[in-house]
């Protein structure tokens, strides 16, 4: 999965942030600003989705290197039936790291539209 963009072409963070996949780190800042918090939310973001996509990513290949193309994207449910007397397979559903992944995703480039139409792009992000 290639991202769209890599981070070093994002907005650059407000001075003394340091952000993280899950911590915004502008706790040393003394106020907030509606920009900066678009853009702290924005690295937030892309960060997060990229270690969905590089967790997934290592979920395919060792899925592979057993032999399962889809082991851990696909989780089947079963159910037990005493008239049958076994165990059996009802559904198939798409594993929780699938969604998260595309769900951060989308918020990523919902955020990098809402970054644009407020203004934060090209140089003056």
């Amino acid at each position: 999965m290639a991202p769209a963009l890599r981070r070093e072409q994002l907005p650059a963070l407000p001075n003394g942030a340091n952000v993280t996949a899950w911590d915004a780190g502008a706790s040393i800042l003394s106020r907030v600003t509606p920009r900066q918090a678009m853009i702290l939310l924005l690295h937030v973001s892309w960060l997060r989705w990229h270690e969905y996509a590089a967790a997934l990513k290592d979920q395919v290949e060792e899925g592979k290197s057993r032999g399962s193309a889809a082991r851990g994207l696909v989780g089947h449910k079963t159910s037990a039936s005493s008239v049958v007397g076994s165990i059996y397979p009802i559904s198939e559903e798409v594993r929780a790291l699938v969604r998260l992944e595309g769900q951060e995703r989308d918020r990523c480039a919902q955020l990098a539209r809402q970054a644009h139409e407020m203004g934060l792009s090209g140089d003056d992000w």
